[in-house]
């Protein structure tokens, strides 16, 4: 994996071959638990770390879920991250229905519509040429690659520009210059976390220590010990796998591992509404820059965000944002007013949602990549995730997920590493 610096562990101290005693997997969101189980599966014992009484309750729970295949990146030319995120997006449904997570109608969002901004860093043309590119290239996948799916889609994906009766129907055109209708789709989060959480609790391999903040991780001969806030120290293992994702570089430091490069973290938050079933309507990306979305999933409930009002924080600290708990929730109503304001006067469709996206819970979580520069920067490393995955030093992994699309890839991408074997 590109971007990360020597290590000052002395490899020497890590057994070269594979072992089968347990293993310490470090954060319980999304690439924590799907890790756990794929070890799982294979007959391993983990113990699962988080510093959260329960499992997937912050980023992996908050976010919009949308399982990317690619079309957002269109700043990244070469088609690497879109390829990246097909990997994974052909892999993510397949993964859960191996594991008997059953993801039916009701967890899957209404398919996104792209809205290009009049300010955006791709014109309409720039933007229609990626997304034919990323059509092209998933299904040249799902040809070579039967086996895997993608909700709601069977066939050749075509991404058809929205005519200007339908474009006006759902936008102003004093701020969307074209739109087109994808395919791609969201996951509710937050059903899916409810189904894993009660997965991982009844699964006999699968050992949560949580409550426990890992602070420092020690390294004696060639094993290690977890370390946590409250003093405790838990060990000794074979092999760690640090999937935080606030906390990662962090405890990659306490071990001597440093990336090269720069990096951010920012913090961002969104409305999130319940369940209304009768009220309907499609799911926006507002594209390319710092705009936002609106999420609609099919029982009902809704994601709402708007970048430069939600984000809260940004930091190129080693330690991350943390949760952010200490936020001053005095700006909270001025957050959900400038969401609703500008995400109503993109898309006028939405005015009719005001009362829920008025009720709806402001809440949020860490957003980590690689460079400088924010979304509003066509040159930003934000706009690329193609350089992520698993970084390996002898027995002690380190996992960057990107995006929440590519957990379950990874996961197995892991799995094979440690067992030496295909899942």
């Amino acid at each position: 994996m590109v971007g990360w610096g020597c290590s000052t562990i002395d490899e020497m101290r890590f057994a070269n071959g594979n072992d089968t005693s347990t293993i310490a997997v470090l954060g319980a969101g999304i690439q924590g638990v799907t890790i756990a189980m794929e070890l799982a599966s294979r007959g391993l014992t983990v113990e699962l770390f988080d510093c959260e009484p329960i499992a997937l309750s912050q980023a992996s729970y908050w976010n919009e879920g949308k399982i990317h295949l690619g079309y957002i990146y269109a700043n990244d030319e070469p088609r690497r991250t879109a390829y990246k995120m097909l990997l994974g997006a052909l892999t993510f449904f397949d993964f859960f229905e191996r594991h008997d997570i059953s993801l039916d109608e009701h967890c899957i969002s209404e398919p996104f519509i792209y809205a290009v901004h009049k300010n955006s860093l791709k014109c309409p043309d720039e933007c229609k040429f990626h997304y034919d590119s990323v059509d092209n290239l998933y299904n040249d996948l799902s040809f070579e690659r039967k086996s895997l799916n993608y909700p709601r889609l069977n066939g050749v994906l075509k991404s058809p520009k929205l005519s200007k009766t339908q474009l006006n129907n759902l936008f102003d055109d004093k701020y969307i210059s074209a739109a087109f209708q994808t395919q791609e789709r969201s996951i509710n989060t937050k059903i899916l976390a409810e189904k894993l959480k009660f997965l991982i609790n009844d699964n006999k391999y699968i050992v949560c220590r949580f409550n426990h903040e890992v602070s420092d991780i020690q390294i004696n001969s060639d094993r290690f010990s977890i370390i946590s806030n409250d003093g405790l120290s838990f060990g000794s293992y074979k092999t760690v796998i640090n999937a935080l994702w606030a906390n990662r570089l962090k405890l990659d430091a306490s071990v001597g591992i440093r990336p090269n490069r720069p990096w951010m973290f920012r913090y961002k938050l969104a409305l999130h509404t319940q369940a209304q079933l009768s009220k309907m309507h499609p799911s926006t990306s507002i594209v390319s820059g710092g705009y936002g979305d609106a999420v609609k999933y099919s029982d009902g409930s809704a994601y709402y965000s708007w970048y430069p009002a939600g984000k809260i924080l940004q930091t190129g600290d080693i330690s991350g944002p943390g949760n952010w708990t200490g936020r001053d929730r005095s700006l909270d109503g001025t957050i959900r007013f400038d969401t609703i304001e500008n995400l109503i006067s993109i898309a006028p469709y939405l005015e009719k949602y005001t009362d829920e996206m008025q009720s709806a819970e402001l809440a949020g979580g860490t957003i980590f990549n690689w460079g400088e520069g924010d979304v509003n920067i066509r040159a930003s490393e934000v706009h690329q995730r193609f350089d992520i995955g698993i970084a390996r030093y002898g027995n002690y992994y380190s996992v960057d997920t990107g995006k929440y699309t590519m957990a379950p890839s990874f996961a197995m991408e892991l799995a094979d590493m440690i067992t030496g074997s295909h899942g």
